[in-house]
C-alpha cells in the first residue's frame, strides 16, 4: 500500500501491531534512481514474462522489441483525487517512528529526501486541492466587488438619462429653426473617451463633466469586466487561503474547479466564443479593470 507506506502515522500505525519482543522493525526505502542490478532484474523479468506468454502462442519465439519497450507500468496504486489529499504528508520512514533499522536500497537518505520533495513540488504543481474553501476575505472582497458594480451601472443608467434629456432640450430648442445649430448632435463634454488615455483616467466616474469612463459599455463589456475581475480576485484568494510558499498558483486546467468552487457557478467559456482557458485570457487582457 504506497499511501500507507509514505505516510507517517500509517507507519507507525503498522508497527504498533509487532511491539512483542523477537520482532526486528526494518523500513526498506526504494526511492529515486534505481541501481543497476535492480534494472537488470527488471528487465530479464520482463523478458521473462514475454516469452512466457508468446510460447503458449507459438512453439518459437519470434524476434520483438526489447523489454523496454514491451513494459508498460501499470495503473496507479493512488487514485488523482485520493493523491492531491494525502501526498502533502508523504515522508521517508524514520528511527523515531520505531524502526530498528532504516535501510535505503537505491538512493541514500539525502537523495532519497530530495527525490521525494521534488514529487511533492511536481503534484503541487499538477494536482487539485480538493478540500480548498473560501474564505471570509474573499467573500468580504467579493461583495463589496458586486456592490461596485451595481453602482457603475446605475450610474451609466444616470449619464444615459441626462443624455436623453439634453437630447429633448435640443430639439424643442431647434423647432422652428429653418438651419438648426451645427452643433445640435454634438457630444455634451469637450472630452472624447475615443481618444482617451484610460491608464490615466483619475475617476472612472468621471472622465469630463460628469461622464464616466464605462458610460458606452454593452452588455459584452460587462460581462467581460466582470470576469476579468472575478478571475484576478480568485487568483488572490488561491493564494491567501491556501497560504502555501510552494504553490502559489495552480494549473491552467484546474481553472473552471477553483471557478466553480468560489463563485459557485460554471466558468462558461461559449459565452465569449472562447474554446480554452488560454484563450479567455487572453480575450480579458485588453479589458480595463
Amino acid at each position: 500500500d504506497a499511501r500507507a507506506n509514505l505516510l507517517a502515522a500509517s507507519r507507525r500505525e503498522a508497527l504498533a501491531r509487532f511491539g512483542a519482543a523477537g520482532f526486528r522493525k526494518v523500513a526498506v526505502v526504494l526511492m529515486g534512481e534505481p541501481t543497476e542490478a535492480y534494472k537488470a532484474s527488471v528487465r530479464a523479468a520482463a523478458l521473462a514474462e514475454r516469452a512466457a506468454t508468446l510460447e503458449e502462442a507459438s512453439s518459437e519465439v519470434a524476434p520483438g522489441p526489447s523489454a523496454e519497450d514491451w513494459f508498460r507500468p501499470g495503473p496507479p496504486e493512488l487514485p488523482t483525487e485520493e493523491l492531491s489529499r494525502v501526498f502533502a504528508g508523504f515522508s521517508i520512514p524514520d528511527a523515531s517512528e520505531g524502526f530498528d533499522e532504516v535501510r535505503f536500497e537505491w538512493q541514500p537518505r539525502e537523495a532519497s529526501e530530495k527525490h521525494l520533495q521534488e514529487y511533492r513540488l511536481q503534484c503541487k504543481a499538477t494536482q487539485r486541492v480538493e478540500d480548498i474553501q473560501p474564505s471570509k476575505w474573499f467573500s468580504d472582497r467579493l461583495a463589496e466587488w458586486q456592490r461596485l458594480l451595481q453602482d457603475w451601472r446605475g450610474k451609466q443608467k444616470e449619464w444615459k438619462q441626462v443624455l436623453e434629456q439634453l437630447s429633448e432640450w435640443r430639439k424643442e430648442g431647434a423647432k422652428g429653426d429653418e438651419d438648426p445649430p451645427k452643433d445640435a448632435n454634438d457630444r455634451p463634454t469637450d472630452v472624447d473617451p475615443e481618444e482617451l488615455d484610460v491608464f490615466g483616467v483619475q475617476d472612472v466616474n468621471d472622465i469630463g463633466s460628469g461622464e464616466p469612463l464605462y458610460a458606452s459599455f454593452e452588455l459584452e463589456d460587462w460581462a467581460l469586466l466582470e470576469r476579468r475581475f472575478e478571475l484576478h480576485l480568485l487568483v488572490y484568494a488561491f493564494r491567501r487561503d491556501l497560504d502555501d510558499s510552494e504553490r502559489p498558483m495552480f494549473h491552467e486546467s484546474h481553472l473552471a474547479f477553483y471557478y466553480g468552487r468560489y463563485f459557485g457557478k460554471p466558468l462558461d467559456l461559449d459565452q465569449f466564443g472562447c474554446a480554452s482557458n488560454g484563450e479567455l485570457v487572453e480575450l480579458l487582457r485588453d479589458t480595463v479593470v
